[in-house]
């Protein structure tokens, strides 16, 4: 395979931010001529879906996209796609990656996977069978801060890790934006927010198993309106995951170690800036900016630091045409275990979704 075509199924916000980010990854490489060019510029979005014709019709036109189709089956049916971004609500998910597979088209869907580690591991079995990709849409372990971070960790910069501290929260109109509150559609803090503080605590722990967990959570319309967890690992390491649809919180996350401190700042899920503290060099302070992938005149993003939806879309490319089953990055393991820690969390909340 060299060149990869992608489907697009949704229309929504992150499914446009998806496709500048896309433009702007090709803008990137031609503009620097790198050494990726050739490669990325064979890479395109050859069609976009929706049950609505005229949601399909104004998407493809809006960017540029030479196919709409008015059902995601005959988007399915067309040969010339190699794998289908998965744009739709989190309740949709299990439904339309199964539609995909039995398709026998690859897969990259958004977070949150799957409402439970039940459907995400009986997908993951159905693409191993079938030899297809599929990855959950986690981009944060794909920023180049986060990957800082863990090098510094890696390298004992920061000593031990003895305990992190991630939050991600907003302030939603529950009025306007009323589906992020809506039981039906896997609504509520955990599966808006709460996965990304959750991941980044146990990727940089290495830990997907921690011994204890402790939550509670409020709701709103029968979902979780804020979470606060603690997670307990082996080695008295502890993780604290704060968060919320209705309050902005920090979103960033500090990591503390013996001999120092790394702080992500903005938000820890796309992180721009790192601070890295090191108590024996007299608590000396090195900040490191990192400007986003292929910085634009795009403006039209709907969520921030979109442009960094790039370095997701570079990595499930690279993995194609690589002819990988699976990321070494966002792993089934991740998504899934990341699942069952998410289960346990919303068992101890009292949380349970309509047709589990």
């Amino acid at each position: 395979m060299r060149r990869v075509s992608f489907g697009i199924m949704g229309t929504g916000r992150i499914a446009h931010d998806f496709s500048l980010a896309f433009q702007s990854m090709h803008k990137f490489h031609h503009e620097n001529k790198s050494t990726k060019y050739e490669t990325i510029r064979e890479c395109r979005i050859y069609g976009v879906a929706s049950r609505n014709s005229s949601k399909s019709d104004q998407f493809a036109k809006e960017h540029d996209i030479g196919k709409s189709f008015d059902s995601y089956e005959k988007m399915l049916q067309d040969s010339n796609i190699d794998i289908v971004y998965v744009a739709t609500p989190n309740s949709e998910h299990y439904s339309n990656v199964k539609l995909c597979l039995e398709s026998g088209k690859s897969v990259l869907c958004e977070k949150t996977f799957t409402l439970n580690e039940k459907q995400a591991s009986e997908l993951f079995e159905m693409a191993r069978e079938r030899k297809l990709f599929l990855m959950e849409a986690n981009w944060m372990p794909f920023f180049p801060l986060f990957k800082k971070a863990k090098q510094l960790i890696e390298s004992g910069e920061i000593g031990q890790v003895h305990l992190i501290h991630a939050q991600l929260g907003f302030k939603n109109n529950h009025v306007s934006n009323s589906g992020l509150i809506e039981n039906s559609l896997g609504g509520g803090a955990l599966l808006a927010c709460g996965i990304y503080p959750i991941s980044f605590v146990c990727m940089v722990m290495n830990d997907f198993s921690p011994e204890t967990i402790q939550s509670i959570g409020t709701f709103v319309n029968n979902v979780d309106e804020s979470v606060e967890c603690q997670f307990k690992f082996s080695g008295n390491r502890i993780g604290k995951v704060s968060t919320s649809i209705n309050a902005f919180l920090d979103s960033s996350a500090t990591i503390h170690g013996s001999l120092g401190k790394i702080h992500l700042g903005g938000m820890h899920c796309c992180p721009t800036k790192l601070t890295w503290t090191n108590y024996s060099k007299g608590h000396e302070t090195i900040e490191l900016e990192e400007p986003l992938y292929g910085k634009t005149e795009f403006s039209q993003f709907n969520f921030p630091n979109s442009e960094g939806l790039a370095y997701e879309i570079e990595h499930v490319i690279d993995c194609l045409l690589e002819s990988k089953l699976e990321s070494e990055i966002v792993s089934s393991n991740v998504t899934i275990n990341t699942l069952k820690i998410m289960d346990k969390i919303r068992s101890d909340i009292g949380l349970k979704f309509i047709g589990e």
